[in-house]
């Protein structure tokens, strides 16, 4: 009996029982780990895969824009175009009307100038269309240039 209390055993056991331990500790401490290096694996596929979808919703919707934004473009041409059209017919007409005016003055007096009125009237507002014409023109340029701006120097994504 005295075997079994002896300081070196107790001194063995108590080692044996500090290796177990140590051991114990290192291997759950290293499945720690690799569990962890597992989550941090799946966590970057996941953003990755996040980051991904998201470019291609940007790249699409960059094509939307485009797409937006040059039939925004010709439909803004084909209206400028029409409208430079007005104008002309506009101006033709105001030319009309003064000529008729100073080719048919001598019957105009004798009518105590009853067609008179409705010419000045209807040159008036034709005169008025085409220089309202014209400011649309001016400022419709000055949006481009705007937008033009905006798009290149705000908008601008950085690199």
């Amino acid at each position: 009996m005295s075997g079994l209390l002896s300081p070196a055993r107790w001194l063995a056991a108590l080692v044996l029982l500090s290796a177990l331990a140590a051991g114990y500790a290192f291997w759950t401490n290293h499945q720690r780990d690799i569990g962890r290096a597992e989550i941090t694996a799946q966590w970057t596929a996941e953003k990755l895969a996040e980051s991904e979808a998201a470019r291609q919703r940007e790249k699409a919707l960059t094509l939307a824009t485009q797409g937006v934004d040059h039939a925004y473009q010709k439909d803004k041409q084909r209206r400028a175009a029409a409208d430079r059209a007005t104008a002309g017919r506009l101006r033709d007409f105001e030319a009309a009307l003064a000529g008729a005016g100073s080719s048919d003055a001598a019957a105009a007096t004798r009518d105590h100038g009853a067609g008179s009125v409705e010419r000045e009237l209807l040159g008036n507002c034709a005169a008025s269309f085409a220089a309202m014409g014209a400011e649309a023109d001016r400022l419709a340029s000055k949006i481009v240039g705007l937008q033009g701006y905006v798009r290149d120097v705000c908008l601008a994504l950085p690199p």
